[in-house]
């Protein structure tokens, strides 16, 4: 099992969501601890970014395998510029 944790800007990103939308999210962000049994895609170019979706927003992380810790660092509707600044 990961530990889940949020970056500051992905928590500020999910508290500007929809109520219905964060709930979404957050019962996906449980799921996640099973990791990787959940079903994410592998930024490429990066070795521990990863990424999933939840509806029409993105969810971008870092796994940490030595600690098994899991960063979510962004939360972005999918039209959105959600990779800038990630590579």
């Amino acid at each position: 099992m990961y530990k889940i944790t949020l970056a500051k800007s992905a928590v500020k990103e999910l508290r500007n969501l929809p109520l219905g939308v964060q709930e979404r999210l957050k019962k996906s962000l449980e799921k996640l601890e099973s990791f990787p049994s959940v079903s994410v895609k592998k930024l490429q170019g990066l070795r521990s970014h990863f990424r999933f979706r939840v509806g029409d927003y993105r969810v971008i992380f870092i796994t940490e395998e030595k600690e098994k810790v899991i960063t979510i660092t962004r939360i972005r509707h999918r039209n959105e510029k959600t990779y800038r600044g990630i590579f």
